[in-house]
């Protein structure tokens, strides 16, 4: 089966990066561990994090096994692996919280990783349509989502309440496209006015009308897998 291979190839790869949830250096970490040690000589259990555990036993979007494209993006991943290193190192700042509020809000998980695709993670990313931060809002969009911005603050680069918006926005998008989160992200990144109309000239030609079926630009097709 091809299901979730995309996603699992590239968590596959980066795997073995270890995500240190404190932000603690090394230093610091010994300190406080030397200091904890002091105070409580008893040992205190406790599992290590594995933000990638968590991850792939939550994936829930599949791909079809027939699809072409598959094995393309698979090796795409394997074959570049300093590409996959350095998308996960800028990820370590902020995927813990995208993770997190897409749990706290019972979203898939895989919304979570979007600004991989995105930004690589950068709060600090532009494009030079004039989207920016980690998930890349145009000026108009933001503002539409509540992302504030004046002459100190931009609200697109704000970690937190730009997740927040995009999250809510997947939302709308997914309860506009009849509750499918494929249409709703291919949304995101063509625009709902472009996936309408893909929509309604396969359903006019008599096709299936579901994102595996559409005719749509090649950075969306490639965006959503």
């Amino acid at each position: 089966m091809v299901e979730r291979i995309l996603t699992f190839s590239f968590l596959f790869l980066v795997g073995c990066v270890s995500f240190d949830s404190t932000g603690l250096t090394l230093a610091e970490e010994e300190k406080a561990s030397k200091t904890v040690s002091e105070v409580t000589p008893t040992a205190i259990n406790q599992e290590p994090i594995d933000l990638w555990e968590r991850i792939r036993n939550q994936l829930s979007l599949s791909i079809p096994e027939n699809y072409e494209d598959a094995e393309i993006y698979k090796k795409r991943f394997l074959n570049n692996q300093h590409t996959v290193n350095r998308m996960s190192n800028a990820s370590q700042r902020y995927l813990f919280h995208t993770v997190n509020r897409a749990e706290e809000l019972n979203l898939p998980v895989e919304l979570a990783l979007l600004p991989f695709v995105e930004s690589e993670f950068d709060p600090y990313a532009q494009s030079i349509y004039g989207a920016s931060g980690i998930w890349q809002f145009l000026p108009a969009t933001g503002r539409e989502w509540g992302l504030k911005s004046n002459w100190w603050y931009d609200g697109k680069r704000d970690i937190v309440a730009s997740t927040d918006a995009a999250f809510t926005f997947l939302t709308y998008l997914y309860r506009r496209f009849d509750n499918d989160w494929l249409l709703a992200m291919a949304a995101y990144n063509a625009g709902p006015s472009r996936i309408n109309r893909a929509i309604k000239k396969n359903r006019e030609e008599g096709k299936p009308t579901d994102f595996w079926s559409l005719k749509l630009p090649k950075e969306t097709t490639a965006y959503v897998p």
